[in-house]
């Protein structure tokens, strides 16, 4: 499911062998700014998820939690369904896809807007 659009978006990143991985899921790990994860839906009724989580320094999370209520007011007109959330020590932001929205250029567009709302969340810009 989704192999084509997942493919078209691991060139577009720069991971031309880009593949689902188990129960069509895939995380990609980077060193200093946290893991990204996609998600396939398990049924038709469901969303794409594709979601970024990064290690949560106290200090930070009021501030970040603070921003992310900002960011989600029903008065910002976001492109796409954000959820966040807090597990153990780790802040995780998403973005909620409908199926038929997903493609190589979505998802690579998705990811951009992600890590531009993860950066403003954290770092104020």
């Amino acid at each position: 499911m989704l192999d084509r659009e997942l493919a078209d978006f691991g060139e577009r990143i720069g991971i031309p062998n880009l593949v689902w991985g188990e129960e069509e899921a895939l995380t990609l790990t980077f060193d200093d700014l946290g893991s990204l994860t996609l998600r396939c839906p398990k049924n038709e009724e469901d969303d794409f998820l594709l979601t970024f989580s990064r290690p949560a320094r106290p200090e930070e999370v009021r501030k970040a939690f603070r921003a992310a209520l900002r960011a989600a007011h029903w008065t910002s007109r976001q492109p796409y369904a954000v959820v966040t959330g807090m597990h153990k020590d780790r802040w995780i932001l998403g973005l909620k896809l409908p199926v038929s929205r997903v493609s190589g250029a979505e998802l690579e567009s998705a990811l951009r807007h992600l890590l531009q709302l993860q950066a403003s969340l954290f770092d104020g810009r």
